[in-house]
């Protein structure tokens, strides 16, 4: 049974990587219209400008401290980039106009790593993690920086993993963590984080219910990040 479903799971994942997955996005849209319609011309259409600004950020990298700082982890085969184009520059953008100051004070990390199939029937991948704890542990740098650290798909394992190891200090000043379609949205986070954590998951989504199936609604999780990006704002 495992073997018959990562078989479909790579299959899947192969198919959508080929042909990018918001072609799928118009047939599934009104399966969640009802839902969340009203964002979807703001947060979907983003202009290329901005998507190709985003996809790769690397502001912790080069030493920026702002008031804010996002460290996103992108999901499963969602390139180019470090932050993706299916969820991370919708999150930052969405960010950007519900905090105070705006674009300026926001400083973005994007996590790079390999973002394979295998890595994600193994919990995330351990080099993700690391590269997230990396990033963590810079940003802290920034005294008075507010921590706020994401992950979609794939990369809200990650952040669970890195979370499980991150010292306590370190835990003490992350003021928020997002997940989006996240497999392991059951776990708890600990390290008195779980209070500061929004899980999103749509309830058609099977890859929330540990169900190795990525189609449907685990394509449009940037339809919920201004519902996110406000969550974030009362936290910081």
């Amino acid at each position: 049974m495992w073997v018959a479903g990562f078989i479909i799971f790579v299959s899947l994942f192969q198919n959508l990587h080929a042909s990018p997955p918001r072609k799928l996005v118009g047939k599934l849209e009104s399966k969640v219209e009802s839902k969340v319609g009203r964002f979807k011309g703001e947060f979907r259409k983003l202009s290329n400008e901005v998507i190709d600004t985003m996809k790769d950020s690397n502001d912790v990298k080069t030493g920026e401290c702002k008031p804010y700082t996002l460290i996103f982890v992108r999901g499963t085969w969602d390139k180019p980039g470090n932050m993706g184009i299916a969820v991370g520059p919708h999150f930052a953008h969405a960010l950007q106009r519900v905090l105070p100051g705006g674009k300026e004070a926001l400083a973005v990390q994007g996590v790079r790593y390999s973002a394979e199939t295998s890595t994600y029937f193994q919990h995330g991948s351990t080099f993700g993690a690391s590269e997230l704890t990396k990033w963590i542990k810079k940003a802290c740098g920034c005294s008075k920086t507010k921590l706020i650290i994401s992950g979609y798909s794939q990369g809200a394992q990650i952040v669970h993993r890195a979370i499980d190891k991150l010292p306590q200090e370190m835990a003490d000043r992350v003021n928020a963590i997002v997940t989006f379609g996240d497999p392991e949205q059951r776990h708890n986070f600990g390290k008195g984080l779980d209070a500061k954590a929004k899980r999103i998951c749509y309830d058609s989504d099977l890859i929330c219910k540990e169900i190795a199936v990525p189609v449907g609604a685990h394509w449009i999780y940037e339809l919920k990040t201004k519902e996110a990006a406000e969550f974030v704002a009362g936290k910081v």
